[in-house]
């Protein structure tokens, strides 16, 4: 006896459409924009897996937490941290200069720097004479009471960049100290640099002596510092510490 299946047979409908499906597909895939659509939705998946995968670089370790299993303990991407009220964050304050005189000796400001802002009278006082005319003084003169010679010394480490003798102002060392600052001594004698050298601050590099533009003054140093090339109040780098009178 013949085993008999059990099958329902297909209607009409259902095979109509099973045919249809292939072809359908086929249709689809033949469309002229299936494949960039098909290309953008990848990129954009993909995309969205970068974006959205953490970074590792962004995880930190963390020693000063308490730690995890492996001894260590990472934390997620980290911030800064904001300032703390009246906490100072440092920046590229000027270089202290010493005063170019040794400690014990006494002396003076006995001219000063020209200031434009300054009042009349101390621009006056602050003017140099010479040949019947007057120029601004662009240094500070520095002198002892008894009008005696005293040793010059560097206000800063750095390098003598020149050494020269000039008619109206004496010997005239320089010295750089960094990319934009540089001191002046004039009216030097007995100079013991030379250009070139490495002199460290309070190394004597000379003698106040006279000059024939402010020889009223007697043995005195002129004093100058120049910030990228132009005169600058010497007393806006000097220490407060052993400042003369």
């Amino acid at each position: 006896m013949d085993k008999q299946t059990n099958q329902t047979p297909l209607s009409q409908t259902d095979v109509k459409t099973t045919a249809q499906a292939p072809s359908r597909w086929k249709a689809f895939l033949k469309k002229k924009w299936t494949f960039p659509a098909l290309y953008l939705v990848a990129a954009a998946l993909i995309l969205a897996l970068i974006v959205w995968y953490p970074n590792p670089d962004s995880y930190v370790i963390d020693e000063g937490k308490e730690q995890g299993e492996g001894g260590v303990e990472v934390t997620g991407p980290q911030h800064p941290t904001a300032q703390e009220p009246g906490e100072t964050v440092p920046v590229n304050a000027p270089t202290q200069l010493s005063w170019p005189v040794p400690a014990g000796v006494s002396v003076s400001v006995v001219r000063g720097f020209f200031d434009d802002k300054a009042d009349k009278a101390a621009q006056a006082s602050a003017l140099v004479k010479f040949d019947n005319t007057y120029r601004p003084n662009t240094g500070i003169d520095l002198a002892t009471a008894d009008k005696k010679p005293f040793d010059v010394l560097a206000a800063a480490d750095g390098t003598v960049t020149r050494v020269e003798k000039d008619p109206l102002v004496g010997y005239v060392v320089e010295i750089r100290h960094n990319d934009k600052l540089t001191t002046v001594y004039m009216s030097l004698e007995d100079v013991k640099v030379a250009s070139g050298a490495q002199v460290k601050k309070g190394d004597v590099i000379g003698k106040a002596g006279r000059s024939a533009l402010e020889k009223e003054l007697g043995p005195h140093l002129h004093f100058e510092v120049r910030e990228n090339g132009e005169a600058v109040n010497p007393q806006k780098y000097l220490t407060q510490a052993g400042q003369p009178s």
